[in-house]
């Protein structure tokens, strides 16, 4: 976690956008006007808040509901690739989704977690705590289709292409979104119980996949030492 600000060259900040806060993360929409920041702390409260990227005037502030505290706080936030949609991700509350054009709240699908935008933008895939993965319309929250991916799955990545949906936890499983199946496994970072992919990110040109894990080396003569390392595929 980190402060937030808006920098000139050499490191000189613009505005502190924080008011002193930690930020869990941070996004640039899409057109790079705005930059919205999950905030944990008292003064700005657990929600998300939206800032000019350029003045650091403050936009907006997204709120899961009123009097929030640590329990909602927001894990993930992610702009829909044409920008007409904000998600934000809780463990508490689910996936919530709001509109840009007129910052009202449009659907909420509960008892999930991370969230993956299609490259169209006008469908998510979520996470339950089983392993399924639910796909479903932004603006409806209507579930298309689901699919079972892996236990405590801790990625997910929909490929730029839109023809595969890619899930961690100790291997790499892609499901393809058309036929809704498994269609490979990923392996490459050994067998060790204490680590799991934290995060996968596709090339531009959905040909590879890259895959960042973490944790702490159970066995062998290097027991003890942080498993972090990164891994590429060269995908379906």
């Amino acid at each position: 976690p980190t402060l937030a600000s808006v920098a000139e060259p050499y490191g000189n900040p613009l505005a502190r956008l924080s008011g002193g806060n930690m930020i869990y993360s941070s996004v640039w929409s899409p057109d790079s006007k705005w930059i919205a920041s999950s905030v944990y702390g008292v003064s700005y409260g657990y929600t998300l808040q939206i800032w000019n990227a350029t003045t650091g005037v403050h936009i907006r502030t997204l709120q899961i509901e009123p009097g929030t505290t640590s329990s909602n706080f927001i894990g993930q936030e992610a702009w829909s690739p044409d920008g007409k949609y904000l998600a934000i991700s809780s463990q508490a509350n689910g996936v919530i989704v709001w509109s840009t054009a007129t910052w009202q709240r449009v659907s909420t699908m509960t008892g999930v977690s991370d969230l993956s935008w299609s490259p169209q933008g006008d469908l998510l895939a979520s996470t339950t705590s089983t392993g399924l993965i639910k796909v479903w319309q932004a603006a409806t929250g209507h579930v298309q289709f689901s699919f079972q991916g892996q236990d405590n799955g801790r990625a997910l990545a929909w490929s730029p292409d839109g023809q595969y949906i890619a899930v961690s936890n100790q291997d790499v499983r892609i499901w393809s979104v058309a036929e809704q199946k498994l269609v490979a496994i990923y392996t490459g970072f050994g067998n060790h119980s204490s680590f799991s992919i934290t995060s996968l990110a596709w090339s531009p040109d959905s040909k590879e996949l890259a895959g960042v894990d973490g944790g702490v080396d159970n066995t062998g003569p290097n027991a003890g030492a942080p498993i972090d390392s990164l891994r590429v595929w060269r995908a379906i």
